[in-house]
């Protein structure tokens, strides 16, 4: 496993019998490994109409399952998904619902054209910010750009603490006490407990 988390709620008293904790994940569609990658000339993008396959981004799914496995150990909490994308990306939205998720929501885009991370982390952090989430999931990267920006955009325009390259995070919940976590990250000078 390895995520990206932006603790939104480390400092507030967390009474989970009243207040239940709200995890948003974010995913992503990608095309399958297979499909054949044409890139388009003129956007230097690649050309997805030529593609049959896609799925939801494998590190976006350790996320997922990350939150679920939150969701069993503290009773209560609910878990929204959200992706960007054209219409065929409300399949990755059913999917994490059918692995556990309670919603999803989905900002469509008019195009299937490259959208920058500071654009889709501008777009997510608009939804997310009335929602008062307790935590924020990511995959660290997608599998089609590789570049790992949105989660920490995402971060900064709420104003949130994160980590990144998480491998391992344990959140406590006791009534009438602060919710606190411990995260452990991979990065490139070793591991790090944040």
């Amino acid at each position: 496993m390895t995520l990206f988390l932006a603790l939104c709620k480390v400092s507030a008293l967390y009474d989970n019998r009243y207040n239940p904790m709200k995890i948003l994940v974010c995913v992503k569609q990608v095309p399958e490994a297979d499909s054949p990658i044409k890139i388009d000339n003129n956007s230097g993008w690649i050309q997805t109409d030529t593609i049959t396959e896609f799925k939801m981004n494998r590190l976006d799914e350790f996320a997922v399952e990350e939150a679920l496995l939150i969701k069993e150990s503290i009773a209560g909490t609910r878990i929204d998904v959200i992706t960007v994308g054209p219409n065929r990306c409300d399949e990755v939205v059913r999917r994490a619902i059918g692995m556990g998720a309670d919603s999803g929501a989905f900002i469509q885009m008019t195009s299937d054209g490259y959208q920058s991370p500071f654009q889709v982390a501008s777009w997510i952090a608009e939804f997310a910010h009335k929602k008062k989430y307790d935590l924020i999931l990511t995959g660290t990267m997608s599998e089609d750009d590789m570049q790992g920006q949105v989660g920490p955009m995402l971060a900064a325009r709420l104003g949130l603490p994160w980590a990144t390259s998480v491998i391992f995070e344990k959140i406590a919940s006791r009534i009438r006490n602060p919710f606190t976590s411990s995260v452990k990250s991979k990065a490139v000078t070793g591991t790090r407990w944040n």
